[in-house]
């Protein structure tokens, strides 16, 4: 019998949170006589909810909108934040980014803290863990309570995975700076993050390995196809785009020093070239639709669906030109923290829409209750609740905290009078809807009512003073936790790590990503 240990975790008051006891797998099931569900979680990084044809976007998500007939699909989901790392992070403890303390300053998960995964692990549940993304990694500590880990960089994964890639990037793709990379063969790790076929396969392979009709199983998948750089195959685009777009898709350059000097106000792109990124986007949409339509048919071949609670949902959102961004930092408008979230498992979860307001962090204690298994008590602040009955009304508060610093680096080589100090900044959100207001840290403040200004264009703080005064009063004290674990807990990252990384434009070091036709200018191969 497995038994897990909990961990202390001292808040900002000082008091002690013991989180987690003793958990015998004996009592993980109320009663111990039902049989406890599988639980296949699955995240689309990057994947904002406006762009699903299931949510009123374009022709995406045809898949998720049959297979949602017999799933809940949550209407007002908001993510905790606006990029992986904290919003994974909420996602494995049903904390905020201000308690669990996982931000870009200190960019792990706290030892500290109990995950869901050891909470399953602990209950007698086999734990997997598939990651595309290189953050949610051991060496980041994500891989806190899963017995089974695995990437599509390890060495049993590349030469599959390199081989997906390399078929999706046609020749005369310059849109940024991994396909000269592929085609050159000067390829690192990180190249092959778009590689989700691999996801099933190593699932199900793992799943067909175990023995039948052991322990029930929770298994995490994390597909990277909506995270830049762009590559859907060509079929893709054609559904989303005209040919003309298509081939346009190809030419537009999104290489990352480009991508945020439009962020940061010194370069433009035109409606075209935007409205095609859009397109390319959506085809990365529409290519994930598929590969989960595989995944839930690999899933019901073994019989299994009904017996396993699925999940669909994301980590956070994308700006596509939107209040003058790209990418997926420097704000929480809504197209960074309006997510999808779907659950299937008519036993427990009845399928339709639901408009009740809900968060990434509800999923804690969510499959907690799914699996029967104690729930720890949580600190003051923590907001998550069980979405089998989420309240009618609530305040959610979403949180960026602390700057993503390596785009400044990066912009200041083209442009070296740059000043980034208007983006160092932390933000905060806080939404009772259908008011939102979103505040910085040096005092500034926008206050919008959603259901008549969806994309946040109109502000209204003049208009509506008191109401802004009384949301921003519940902001006050949000600080990061002290007491998660100081800088000494910090990991060293592998040299190798740290290369996917600096790729994906996460860390520093390093000359700024060329475009193919910046070398082919200076003469290099």
């Amino acid at each position: 019998m497995k038994i897990g240990l909990g961990k202390a975790v001292r808040g900002r008051t000082g008091a002690i949170f013991f989180l987690f006891a003793l958990l015998p797998a004996a009592l993980s099931c109320s009663g111990g006589a039902e049989k406890r569900p599988n639980v296949l979680w699955v995240v689309w990084d990057t994947a904002r909810a406006d762009r699903f044809g299931l949510y009123g976007g374009g022709p995406t998500t045809p898949f998720l909108e049959e297979w949602a007939e017999t799933a809940r699909v949550y209407e007002d989901c908001l993510s905790e934040s606006n990029y992986t790392l904290p919003s994974h992070a909420s996602f494995f403890t049903g904390l905020p980014p201000s308690l669990h303390g996982c931000t870009n300053s200190r960019p792990f998960l706290s030892e500290n803290l109990v995950t869901v995964a050891e909470l399953f692990r602990d209950a007698g549940y086999d734990t997997y863990l598939w990651s595309a993304n290189p953050h949610i990694s051991k060496v980041k500590k994500f891989d806190q309570g899963f017995e089974t880990v695995e990437h599509p960089w390890q060495i049993e994964f590349q030469k599959r995975a390199l081989e997906i890639v390399s078929g999706k990037i046609r020749p005369e793709d310059v849109s940024s700076e991994l396909p000269p990379k592929v085609r050159a063969a000067r390829v690192g790790p990180w190249d092959i993050k778009a590689s989700g076929a691999l996801a099933a396969e190593a699932l199900f392979r793992w799943i067909d390995d175990r023995e039948e009709g052991g322990a029930p199983w929770f298994a995490f998948l994390n597909y990277m196809e909506a995270h830049r750089p762009y590559i859907p195959p060509e079929k893709y685009r054609r559904r989303m785009m005209s040919e003309e777009e298509v081939l346009r898709s190809y030419e537009v350059d999104r290489s990352w020093t480009p991508l945020w000097s439009y962020t940061f106000g010194l370069k433009e792109y035109d409606e075209e070239e935007l409205s095609v990124t859009a397109g390319t986007y959506d085809a990365c949409i529409a290519e994930l639709d598929d590969l989960f339509r595989g995944l839930i048919e690999a899933l019901r071949e073994r019989r299994k669906l009904d017996d396993t609670v699925v999940i669909l949902t994301s980590d956070h959102g994308e700006h596509l030109g939107e209040h003058h961004m790209l990418d997926h930092q420097y704000s929480l408008y809504q197209q960074l923290i309006h997510v999808p979230l779907l659950i299937r498992y008519p036993s427990r979860i009845p399928p339709g829409r639901d408009r009740r307001p809900v968060m990434t962090g509800d999923l804690f204690p969510t499959l907690l209750a799914l699996a029967g298994i104690d729930r720890p008590p949580a600190p003051e602040g923590s907001g998550a609740v069980s979405l089998l009955a989420p309240p009618a009304e609530r305040t959610r508060i979403a949180e960026s905290l602390g700057p993503f610093r390596q785009p400044f680096d990066e912009v200041r080589r083209a442009h070296p009078a740059w000043d980034s100090a208007p983006w160092e900044r932390e933000i905060r959100a806080v939404v009772e809807t259908p008011w939102k207001l979103i505040a910085w840290d040096d005092g500034e403040k926008k206050l919008f009512r959603l259901d008549g200004d969806p994309g946040e264009e109109r502000d209204r703080l003049d208009e509506e003073p008191e109401r802004a005064k009384r949301l921003a009063a519940l902001l006050e004290g949000r600080g990061v936790a002290a007491a998660f674990g100081d800088s000494s807990e910090t990991p060293e990252l592998p040299e190798e790590h740290r290369e996917m990384l600096r790729a994906l434009g996460y860390i520093g070091g390093g000359a700024a990503p060329e475009t193919s036709a910046a070398r082919e200018k200076d003469g290099k191969p």
